[in-house]
């Protein structure tokens, strides 16, 4: 395959749409299994086409591995660098835009050959990010682009960053990154033959952490499509018992290890071996029974967003100068959350405090400020997100 038909390739299942869902309703989980989850697999035959590769792939001497870190702080981003080890295999950084281009191309019955795929990975033709900034993009080995899924979350079953058995301690990927993988400088990306390229040594049992992580991220036996919490104003599911995210409640999660087990059976369960889960674990995933009585009381579809009284009496709201959508002001740096979800991507709004005009785009926002945009309980359910101290990602955005 040329860079070229690649390209044309990506750019058809970019511009592809996921299905819309209808309204629909679930007093448990095996229930909205079985309305839900199950009509929207993939084919068996093109995730375990795209497992076989992945698997193939992370055995392979020279492979690049992509890592989920380094993207939306303003300290560190390193998304689409390469890094090469001595240890044979190299890595770069991406947000999760890499694993929403493997899990569309597998909705969407789309199979790459081995030596394609690879090939690609090798010459950087696979676009990893969904964004970058500009220092990013001055030394950066990848592409970026992004691959809409509307109303639809990608849910990973096995978290892609969180509890990995790293000789019976229990750790996430940012400490991993920091004794394994870390940031570095981006002084430390140098040119080398027409590409920037950083060279580092890395530690014995690295490859097998960053294949761990590999899996759990882009293979598509660790994800499903759950209704989007929310977007644009709307919200895409509701729980009367008080669920925020169904693609992040335990009880479900498990319940997904378990239904994985029995479609896929062993290749499944050796997919687990590597994913650096605990014995304990592990036993606790595959051997759950009864979750599929729990009760989750969930709604799918499109509604608004309740008003919550978001817009305190200290704020004035107002269509601003400057091309602003929306411009407001409050004692420190707020972000609300009905205000922020009806603009468009490009859209700019304001916030004026005392230290002075902190300006941005929605995709801005999402991309400095993904962890505020991520949070369930601030942002998504109370609809506002305040710093007592002003972070100093933020400065990047002040103007007055």
């Amino acid at each position: 395959m040329t860079s070229q038909s690649l390209q044309d390739l990506l750019n058809n299942i970019a511009k592809s749409k996921m299905p819309e869902f209808d309204k629909g309703y679930a007093e448990t989980i095996d229930c909205f299994w079985e309305k839900f989850i199950e009509p929207r697999l993939p084919k068996k035959e093109i995730v375990l086409a795209w497992h076989d590769l992945l698997m193939k792939y992370v055995d392979d001497e020279d492979c690049v591995f992509v890592i989920r870190a380094f993207s939306n702080t303003n300290k560190t981003p390193r998304r689409c660098l390469l890094t090469k080890t001595d240890d044979s295999f190299s890595y770069t950084y991406s947000d999760n835009g890499f694993g929403k281009l493997i899990a569309k191309m597998t909705y969407l019955n789309s199979v790459l050959s081995y030596d394609d795929f690879k090939n690609a990975m090798l010459l950087g033709w696979l676009p990893i990010s969904e964004f970058i900034g500009s220092e990013e993009k001055s030394k950066a080995f990848y592409k970026m682009k992004k691959f809409e899924y509307a109303e639809y979350k990608l849910a990973h079953i096995i978290d892609s960053g969180m509890i990995f058995d790293i000789d019976g301690k229990l750790v996430g990927m940012q400490e991993i990154c920091e004794n394994y993988f870390p940031a570095g400088n981006l002084d430390d990306w140098k040119l080398i033959n027409n590409s920037f390229i950083r060279n580092v040594k890395v530690k014995n049992d690295a490859r097998k952490i960053v294949t761990a992580h590999f899996l759990r991220f882009v293979d598509p036996l660790n994800y499903v499509l759950t209704p989007k919490p929310a977007r644009n104003g709307f919200v895409y599911q509701k729980s009367d018992v008080g669920i925020s995210d169904i693609a992040e409640y335990q009880k479900f999660q498990r319940y997904a290890v378990k239904r994985f087990s029995e479609l896929y059976g062993n290749t499944y369960k050796q997919f687990l071996k590597r994913l650096c889960v605990s014995e304990s674990m592990n036993s606790e995933l595959t051997e759950s029974s009864n979750l599929g009585n729990s009760i989750i009381k969930i709604h799918w579809g499109n509604f608004s967003l309740n008003e919550k009284k978001v817009i305190s009496t200290c704020i004035t709201h107002s269509t601003g100068p400057n091309n602003y959508k929306v411009c407001y002001s409050y004692n420190r740096l707020i972000f609300f959350r009905d205000i922020i979800e009806s603009l468009k991507d490009d859209d700019m709004f304001a916030c004026k405090t005392p230290e002075g005009t902190y300006a941005m785009s929605k995709k801005d926002f999402y991309r400095v400020f993904a962890n505020v945009a991520n949070n369930i309980t601030c942002y998504q359910q109370d609809g506002k997100y305040s710093y007592s101290t002003t972070p100093s990602k933020a400065k990047q955005f002040l103007i007055e």
